[in-house]
Formats: structure tokens, sequence, C-alpha cells
């Protein structure tokens, strides 16, 4: 946080009165309960995304084979469209209901899963 913004902050503080939303999005930020944000997403976009990804990371993770085998096994499904009956298949639906756009593209997936830094 830059000094003006813990200047805003400890007013706000000492006045009483709520902080405006980037600025409590910095302070959140700084405690480590958020992430920084890019652009337009919000915190609720944020909170969609890490649900989105724990359930891609679980549906990696019914599956059997070599990571980067199981990683484009996924990136196939979603591709398709065809995300399956079984525990993966599953769990891509519930990262699909989610309404977080899906990966569809090996290094986004790779990314998430974190088998490339």
């Amino acid at each position: 946080m830059t000094p003006k913004e813990r200047f805003q902050v400890k007013l706000s503080l000492e006045l009483q009165k709520a902080l405006p939303p980037d600025l409590a999005q910095s302070v959140l930020v700084e405690l480590g309960l958020a992430y920084r944000r890019s652009g337009r997403r919000s915190l609720a976009y944020q909170d969609a995304l890490n649900r989105r990804n724990e359930c891609i990371i679980e549906a990696f993770n019914a599956l059997p084979g070599k990571p980067w085998t199981r990683c484009f096994e996924l990136v196939n499904r979603i591709v398709s469209g065809q995300l399956g009956d079984d525990q993966a298949g599953q769990q891509l639906k519930l990262a699909e209901q989610i309404g977080a756009k899906m990966p569809t593209t090996i290094r986004t997936m790779s990314k998430i899963l974190s088998l490339s830094k």
C-alpha cells in the first residue's frame, strides 16, 4: 500500500467512515485475505475463480496417469463439452456451474494445476 492509501485508511478509521471499494480491496490484499484485483475483477469474481480452480484440481486428482496427460485430458473434455460422468466429470460440471470462464488452453490449465511456472 502506498503512504497515501495508509493515510486514507487511518483517516477513515478515525472518522469511522467506510473505505472506498478500491482501498478496501488493497487492505484485504495487504492482510492476505484477497488477491490483487486486475482490471474489473471484483472480490466475488476472484472468489468464483478460486472455487473453480479448486474443482478443477479435484478433477485433475481424480484422473489416473501422468500429470501432463491428465492436464490434456481436462482441456479436451472442456473444449469438447463432453465432461464425462466419472468423478472428474462431476468436478468439471461443478466448476462450470460456478460461472467463471473455464480454461481452454494447456497453458492456462497448467498454471491452475501448477505444472508450469
